[in-house]
């Protein structure tokens, strides 16, 4: 590859997921956004502390089970998570990817799990516009259906300011980026494979959101949802 140049609190569907560490036990929970406070995310919060929000301000925290909880202000009590049993996980993630599918859909937006189904959570479906996440970390490898042709690959950001471009194989479906790939925290590219052209927008998941659970509701989140889809099927 060469370069070139909260009145109160919401629980989503997530908060009925698993059950909760015994009573008493201080439990991280993680920022995925937050909006008029202080707050970043990836940030950890303990949950037996009081959380502060004032009228309007607002933040969606993830638990170590996956629980997903949207709070606004006002709001001054500690956050707390859903408490039920370890079978709901899968079945409360995928009614979560169908109503976040659902409301993009009725905005005109296309991020959903359609088209074809990742073999890996891991993969960057490169062949439609949308969100996508990676590991802080990890390398970064993109993925299409395998094609019966070879095809160009480029990847740059939307101020151009560099390219990335390679030969894509007949009959392979992933490439490796190299190791010079920015890892931002969230960033918009423009991807071009032979003709087509699609935006993906490339979220990159905390260390802190360190389990399947917690990823896969940080992924819905963040609306990669097809990866999402693929890592709920590893939580059997």
């Amino acid at each position: 590859m060469r370069v070139i140049s909260a009145t109160g609190i919401v629980l989503v569907a997530a908060a009925s997921l698993v059950a909760a560490a015994a009573a008493g036990n201080a439990k991280d929970l993680v920022v995925v956004e937050a909006s008029g406070v202080a707050l970043k995310a990836g940030q950890l919060i303990d949950d037996t502390q009081p959380l502060v929000l004032e009228d309007g301000q607002r933040v969606t925290l993830i638990a170590g089970n996956g629980a997903t909880l949207k709070i606004r202000g006002p709001y001054n009590q500690p956050p707390t998570s859903a408490s039920t049993g370890d079978a709901g996980v899968s079945d409360a993630l995928k009614t979560l990817i169908v109503q976040k599918d659902t409301r993009t859909s009725d905005v005109g937006v296309v991020r959903g799990a359609q088209g074809a189904k990742l073999p890996e959570p891991w993969l960057l479906d490169v062949t439609r516009a949308g969100s996508l996440c990676i590991r802080g970390d990890d390398r970064v490898v993109v993925w299409r259906s395998p094609a019966d042709a070879a095809a160009i690959f480029s990847i740059t950001p939307l101020d151009r300011s560099w390219k990335m471009t390679a030969s894509w194989p007949a009959g392979v479906d992933r490439l490796v980026l190299p190791d010079t790939f920015p890892r931002q925290v969230r960033s918009t590219y423009l991807v071009e494979l032979d003709e087509a052209k699609n935006a993906v927008t490339i979220n990159s998941i905390p260390t802190a959101v360190d389990s399947n659970a917690m990823r896969a509701a940080w992924m819905i989140e963040k609306g990669c949802l097809a990866q999402a889809t693929a890592l709920i099927s590893e939580l059997h």
